[in-house]
């Protein structure tokens, strides 16, 4: 594992890992889940390594060990895709090589970090993308009673603790396990307002991205991620309507070890079944790939 660091369009300069392989099939980019650090993909990551898939993860503006340069009142939220995982892709891109000795690079969008990516200009200049439990969060579309508890912190706690403040106490409230600049909570709390979610006409974002994607697509969602429900979920796949979805909801039970919920997918104890499922889908996705299944990743689906 390599500490790098690398420069967005607009100057700030973000810090990553970088995760090497000799005689690398492909690069993985992972993005990480809104409050989330990178750190938390390392074991996942080196897993991918040593098969043969290099792997480089990164914090967004603000989060983390990128630290930003200036005010952090003049975040937003739609930045961690226009500028921070765009110069990631471009950032991974160089590192896969040039010419005939490229490879391709796939990205993983845990949560927000799918819902981003069509933000990234360069989205469509990956080989494909995994999403582990990525939705369009609308509080209204989960079911009652949760969907009072998630319309309350959207509406609530999200604006109330983020108000007059550079930081949201993500941590002591329990959201996530680091704290974020606080327009990006207020930001997330009005994206949640919007039943199209980021891409709600009033934000005024670009939906070109989604449009145009055009590159296999592996959704992962779980039936007891209650962070994002099956709704939501093929919701925002709704917004990358040109891609090659493979849209697929497991059933936690059916693994036999433990709950999965929003964050589980990436713990060790999936690494022979989640994780090779994942692997057996980035080796069929690579060219001259003679099978659009691999035989583990079919003895998972059994």
């Amino acid at each position: 594992m390599q500490k790098i660091a690398f420069t967005t369009q607009d100057q700030q300069v973000l810090q990553g890992f970088f995760f090497p392989s000799e005689n690398p099939k492909a690069l993985i980019l992972l993005a990480s889940a809104l409050g989330v650090p990178q750190q938390y993909y390392k074991h996942y990551a080196t897993f991918l390594a040593q098969a043969g898939f290099q792997c480089m993860t990164f914090d967004y503006r603000g989060t983390g060990i990128s630290t930003y340069e200036g005010k952090l009142s003049n975040i937003e939220l739609s930045q961690w895709g226009t500028h921070d995982l765009e110069a990631a892709i471009q950032e991974a891109k160089s590192r896969a090589g040039n010419g005939e000795n490229e490879t391709p690079v796939f990205l993983v969008g845990h949560s927000i970090g799918g819902q981003l990516l069509g933000l990234a200009k360069s989205a469509n200049s990956l080989h494909g993308a995994v999403f582990v439990g990525s939705s369009a969060p609308f509080w209204k579309r989960w079911p009652f009673p949760r969907n009072l508890y998630i319309g309350f912190v959207c509406s609530v706690l999200l604006p109330a603790l983020s108000f007059a403040s550079d930081m949201y106490p993500a941590r002591a409230v329990g959201l996530s396990s680091m704290d974020l600049p606080a327009t990006c909570a207020r930001d997330w709390g009005k994206w949640m307002r919007d039943k199209d979610y980021l891409l709600g006409e009033r934000f005024g974002l670009p939906q070109e991205g989604y449009e145009n994607y055009n590159k296999p697509l592996l959704s992962l969602a779980f039936d007891d991620d209650d962070f994002a429900p099956k709704i939501n979920v093929d919701y925002l796949l709704s917004f990358y309507k040109n891609a090659n979805i493979s849209n697929e909801f497991i059933t936690h039970g059916s693994l036999k070890l433990g709950p999965i919920d929003h964050m589980g997918f990436f713990k060790q104890k999936f690494r022979t079944t989640l994780w090779q499922k994942s692997l057996d889908w980035f080796e069929c996705q690579l060219p001259n790939s003679i099978s659009s299944v691999g035989p583990k990743a079919s003895a998972l689906l059994q």
